[in-house]
């Protein structure tokens, strides 16, 4: 990698030295090399030059996991526009589009690559945004343009839709990207011998970034639509062994719908083999460590070599991966004392059987090129296991939000990028708590969120262990928080209402909560599937749940 170079060139570099190296897509069956890729996105890149879009635009793109995807992407990158790919709302055109405004907006996207299947969703944008143009997904040029862009300017305008606030776009430049795609690739130990199953959407980091560090250092790749993968779990199995996968990533949700798909069918399972899979990544939300456990024994039957989960930590604007748990042993879980961790901030080793425990997995230590400090309130480094604000220093970090400057202000100490979440270290390896903002307080004591749901999740009930807490102001004398809980109608009983309150208790010592019982999809997520819990708060306070 030289100062000059992008993500255009690195595809070139790719496509000249393993042009037989394909993405395909068991979906549709469709297959692409890496070669006719790089010749593609320049016939695509003309088509745009043709539409008279200007240089160092944001173009949004959207559309459904397909070749179109990726050559569409280069495409706009090869023009030197940013690509902003907007995430795939459910419900009619009308609804779509409503709900992709606020990101058009946040972007400042004035044209939209568009896929045949969301035309309707484009038209009701341009009427909500006159000014947009919409340009259909398959445009293509006479003459190919082999531009590559500059290496400082924006490549990627990575929109998120908020767990916490409003939609922002996350800056990346084309060095900051290939930075991050390198130090992912040479943390998982991509080579052109892997062969990569994958299926989270390319518009979440996770999705693009996983996709992009096997596309340009990796072997073969297989991508799955995301709802293909989420309903058919042993679909998703069946073709890792098929292809002789070796590497595949999703957030902890992912790893527990293949441990029950998996130990739901034990005869299927054992018809697999799964021995060249050498590596699951698990991040974007918190890492359990009892689906490291479960996944190990479900998929033992099919050969799965043990520990292949490795837990990792990342966010948008480092361009994902941070940390993350080295191929090796089993993750390091240790026991804390729950309370003098949320209370004093004092990381106090328990055994693992001990009451007022709280089992964290170590997300790890940094990849290449990035530095890591905890700090506390007032920018001072933490010692070891003290709990502090997680920082990074790095050349794949973003140069702040697009058009906000304030935000961007707020983003940084100094050189240190704030995250937002707490954390401490032990050994060098991080062991995230929760964010900052989701702490709850009550009568003076402070409590994870993420203690109270995982409580929660322990109760038969439960449907699929979705749930969330947060603080509200009281309905009545007395601080509380809310707990709601997704059920069944046949189990929204008063007795399941007792149960989750007696486990809470029990786990965490609080006997302050408000259950609140909801319908299967009720808690909302972001886009990339975090549980939105302000958002949860204010909705609470418009709905009638029991």
């Amino acid at each position: 990698m030289t100062a000059d170079d992008t993500l255009v060139t690195a595809l070139e570099q790719q496509a000249a030295e393993h042009g037989d190296k394909f993405l395909a897509f068991p979906d549709t069956g469709e297959r692409i090399t890496t070669a006719e890729l790089a010749r593609a996105s320049a016939l695509s890149a003309a088509g745009l030059r043709d539409r008279g879009v200007p240089e160092d635009r944001v173009v949004g793109l959207l559309t459904p996991t397909g070749p179109a995807f990726f050559t569409a992407f280069f495409g706009v990158l090869r023009t030197g526009c940013a690509a902003a790919v907007l995430p795939l709302p459910w419900g009619d055109a009308r609804t779509r589009a409503e709900r992709l405004v606020p990101l058009l907006d946040a972007g400042g996207i004035r044209h939209l690559l568009v896929a045949p299947s969301y035309r309707d969703c484009a038209d009701r944008l341009r009427a909500l945004r006159p000014g947009l143009a919409v340009i259909p997904l398959d445009e293509r040029g006479a003459r190919p343009h082999h531009g590559s862009g500059r290496a400082d300017a924006l490549a990627v305008l990575q929109l998120t839709s908020g767990s916490t606030s409003a939609p922002k776009g996350v800056r990346l430049t084309h060095r900051a990207y290939l930075h991050g795609v390198r130090s992912t690739a040479r943390s998982w130990g991509i080579t052109t011998r892997d062969t990569w199953v994958g299926w989270m959407p390319h518009f979440h980091d996770f999705g693009l970034v996983t996709a992009l560090a096997q596309l340009l250092h990796g072997g073969d790749q297989h991508q799955f639509a995301p709802m293909t993968a989420m309903r058919s779990p042993l679909r998703f199995l069946r073709h890792l062994a098929e292809q002789r996968g070796t590497a595949t990533a999703g957030p902890n949700f992912f790893y527990d719908r293949l441990a029950e798909a998996a130990a739901a069918d034990p005869r299927a399972v054992a018809e697999l083999d799964l021995t060249a899979l050498r590596l699951g990544v698990n991040g974007a939300e918190p890492v359990r460590p009892a689906t490291l456990d479960s996944f190990d024994r479900a998929l033992a039957p099919a050969g799965a070599r043990p520990h292949l989960v490795r837990p990792a930590y990342g966010l948008a604007e480092a361009t994902l991966v941070a940390t993350m748990a080295r191929p090796g042993p089993r993750p390091r879980v240790e026991h804390l004392d729950r309370a003098l961790l949320a209370d004093h901030g004092r990381a106090r080793l328990l055994p693992p059987d001990a009451p007022g425990g709280k089992a964290l997995a170590s997300v790890g230590t940094p990849v290449e090129d990035l530095r890591l400090r905890i700090a506390d309130p007032r920018g001072r480094p933490c010692p070891d296991g003290t709990l502090g604000e997680v920082q990074l220093q790095g050349p794949m970090l973003t140069t702040g939000y697009h058009r906000h400057p304030e935000a961007t202000r707020e983003l940084f100490d100094g050189p240190w990028l704030r995250t937002g979440d707490l954390g401490f270290l032990l050994d060098g390896e991080l062991f995230v708590a929760g964010r900052a903002k989701d702490m709850i307080i009550v009568r003076g004591v402070n409590h994870f969120p993420e203690d109270v749901e995982a409580a929660a999740r322990s109760v038969p009930g439960v449907h699929r262990g979705r749930c969330v807490a947060f603080a509200v102001e009281p309905t009545e004398p007395g601080e509380h928080l809310v707990l709601v809980a997704e059920t069944l109608p046949a189990e929204r009983t008063p007795e399941l209402r007792q149960l989750l309150t007696a486990a809470v208790r029990e786990q965490t010592g609080l006997a302050e909560v408000e259950v609140r019982l909801a319908p299967p999809g009720w808690i909302p997520r972001t886009s990339s599937g975090k549980w939105q819990r302000a958002t949860a708060r204010a909705r609470l306070a418009d709905t009638r749940l029991t």
